[in-house]
This record gives C-alpha cells, structure tokens and sequence, in this order.
C-alpha cells in the first residue's frame, strides 16, 4: 500500500492547515497502472517511484521500499530514465537491464539469422529447380545437336512447354528438318552427276569403239550417195547425204555444249529421213529466232522428244499426222522451246511414267518405255542447273506437249562474269 498525504488550506488563513488528505493506492494497482503506461511487459525492464532524498517509495517488490535507488539497480548494470512527478517532488524511474537486453537482442538476432538462412535455402532450392527445369529444353537442344555433329541426322526434340526457350526447339527441329532436305537433296544431285559421269564415260567409250565404223559408214554413204547423184536420183542422193551429216554428227567425238543452230539443223534432218522412211505419214516444222541460233545447249537434247512423237504418238494414224518443234524468248530470259504432236496422246499410266522420268533426280529404267526421255532430262538438269523447266501436256486422242525453259547455263555466266571483270 502507497499512502499519499496533501495538507489542505483553511478558510481563514492560507497558512492554516484545517485538515490533511491522504491517498493509498494498492501495489497490485500501481504495478498495472505503470505496465499500462510504459507498455513493456517484461523482464528487463523495472518501474521504481523515489522521493525527493532518492529513497524508494514503490517498487515491483515490497521489500525494496526504503532503499535507495543505486543499491537496487547500480548504474553499471542498469540504464536509468527518470522524470520528475509534478507538485509530489517525486521521480519516476525505469531501469533497463542493460545485459538482460542484450540477451535477448542476440537470442532474436540468432533466431533472425536462422529464419534468413532458412529462408535462404528453400529460396535456393525453389531457384535450382526452377532453374532446371527452365535449362531442360538447352540440355535437350545441346544434346540433339551433339548426335546431329556424330551423324544422326534424324534427332529430333520432344516439345514439353510453350515457352520462349521450348519454342527455340520447336525452331532447332525445323532446321533439323530443313538440313535433311537439304542432305537428301544434295544426295540425289551428287547421285545424279555420278550416274551422268558414268554414262558420258560409256558413251565416250562407245563413241571411241564405233568411230572406226561410223568413218566407213560415211564414207560408204558418201560413195552411194555420188552414184545416186551420177544416175539423176536427186531424191535418194539428198536422203544420203542428210544421213551422213546425222551419223557424222551424232558420232563426232564432241560430247560438251552445241549451239542451238547445230541442234536445229540435226533434228530437221531427222525428220526428213524419217518422213521419207514413213512414207509421208506426217508432216513437220521447224522454227527458230535467226538471233538465238547461237545459245548454248547440249548435243542430241531434241531428238528423244520428236522421237517419242513418231514411236509412240503417231503408232494408231496412218495420216495427217504433225509435229512443230518451236521456239521463242521467254519474259524471263529463258529459251522456251516447244515439241508438239496431234497424235493418239497417252493413257493416266502411260502419262505418269513419263512424268516420272523427266522429273526423276537419276537416271532410272522403266520396262518398255526406253531410257531416251530420262536420258535427256537428266543431261539437260546438270547442264542448266535448278532453273530449267521441263513441262508436260497430254490427252488420249489429241496429242502431246513438251514445253522446255532453257536458261544460260552456269558455266557460261561463270565465264561471261571473269571475262567482265578482266
């Protein structure tokens, strides 16, 4: 108990004390009162109430009242705040346990510390494995493209995601994709030089082999054709005499580029012998730009397509039968020649095996069809390279088309180029 005494004036003298008040506070109350206003409740923190000559009036326990201040919280291991109580000349002091602050600061630093670590590793591992799985589609593209470096060309990778890194895949297997085609390609165009090599290589052979024979069939045809001539048999004299300019031809040892003159004036005369061996069963035409007869093309390329027009077209009609070779300068710079029949034309079967030989990458053989149009097509696409066209129209019972798109070949931009530059 805390007994407070006031003196309270007379009524009449001030100096006269009639009557003295005295207040007492319970300690249990003062003790709630000063944890209300101080709000610390805990344990390195003391409320004590001094008087004026520094003795203890209140303290959180009863023994201590009467003592002095120092002896109950020495200055060296507590921290004094005091504040003077108006009109009592009392002070109100809080004593902070310096070293039981301390304590506790560091226990809460360490456990501050432990949550951060804590914290710190499940971050961590939330990172590695978010990290992982983000690197998944690189380990997949790296390891694709180690099998892609051993050969394996056909490694693809499985897309699991829809972000900007599995889309980085999705582009690896288009490239993947693209670069088989590329393969394939490359393939089918080096299988094709080695077939083309080949048959150079046999025809030169034979070329060589058949020119003892082709120099006495000339000269042979030569000598019948000067007995014909001396007998007025003008029309068997010319007949020979376009014969031994075709086997002169055909059997020269010249197997690189003719002009278009050369060839035009070859197949002209093919088709003269064979309207004179087929008895006027058909008839032709031949026309060209004068000023394009120098382009550059292959020896023999006309004679399979007029060939097929006379074999196979002109097999069912035994007149007015017509074939027109043609040619022109295209928009884009190409030579677009024309060999056009109006014979029986071809069945779906017969139009697809045909299609197939002028599209096909190497030379291949289909039983009775013969190997000329195949030929042909794949000697015209080493010497024109990528730009040559070769189209293809028929109908049974109206006839057939060959439309061919000659570019310059490559070798001679080649050569046009270094001759402009020197």
């Amino acid at each position: 108990m805390i007994n407070i005494a006031f003196s309270l004036p007379g009524n009449t003298s001030p100096d006269q004390v009639d009557s003295i008040l005295v207040l007492s506070f319970e300690l249990s109350s003062v003790s709630a009162f000063f944890s209300q206003i101080t709000g610390m409740s805990n344990n390195y923190t003391d409320t004590y109430i001094t008087d004026q000559n520094g003795y203890l009036v209140y303290a959180p326990e009863s023994g201590m009242v009467g003592r002095r201040l120092e002896n109950v919280a020495p200055e060296g291991k507590y921290r004094i705040v005091s504040t003077e109580i108006d009109k009592t000349g009392w002070n109100l002091n809080i004593a902070l346990d310096v070293e039981r602050l301390n304590g506790i600061i560091r226990m809460r630093y360490h456990k501050g510390v432990t949550v951060l670590l804590l914290a710190i590793l499940l971050i961590s591992a939330v990172q590695f494995v978010m990290t992982r799985r983000a690197l998944s589609p690189i380990r997949s593209i790296q390891k694709a493209m180690n099998s892609v470096r051993k050969g394996v060309w056909k490694t693809r990778i499985e897309i699991k995601g829809e972000d900007e890194i599995w889309k980085l895949a999705e582009n690896y297997n288009e490239m993947a994709d693209a670069l088989e085609e590329w393969k394939e390609k490359n393939a089918r165009q080096n299988e094709e030089q080695i077939q083309a090599v080949r048959k150079t290589a046999d025809a030169q052979m034979h070329a060589l082999e058949s020119q003892i024979n082709a120099h006495f069939l000339c000269n042979t045809l030569n000598a019948i054709n000067m007995s014909a001539a001396e007998q007025g048999n003008e029309e068997v004299s010319e007949m020979l005499r376009k014969l031994s300019d075709i086997m002169r031809y055909a059997y020269s040892s010249s197997t690189g580029a003719v002009t278009l003159g050369d060839e035009v004036h070859w197949v002209t005369q093919y088709l003269a012998l064979q309207k004179f061996r087929l008895m006027d069963r058909f008839d032709y035409r031949v026309e060209f730009p004068p000023q394009y007869l120098e382009w550059p093309c292959c020896k023999l390329f006309l004679q399979p397509f007029v060939e097929n027009s006379i074999r196979h077209g002109f097999v069912e009609k035994e007149k007015d039968c017509f074939i027109s070779v043609t040619g022109r300068m295209g928009k884009d710079g190409r030579m677009e020649i024309l060999i056009e029949d109006n014979g029986c034309g071809m069945s779906d079967d017969q139009s697809h095996a045909v299609q197939e030989k002028l599209s096909a990458a190497v030379f291949i053989h289909m039983e009775g069809t013969g190997i000329g149009l195949e030929n042909v097509a794949a000697r015209l696409r080493i010497f024109y390279g990528e730009r040559l066209e070769i189209r293809f129209w028929t109908e049974e019972g109206k006839g057939t088309r060959f439309l061919l798109e000659l570019p310059l070949p490559h070798s001679f931009l080649q050569d046009d180029a270094e001759e402009e530059y020197l």
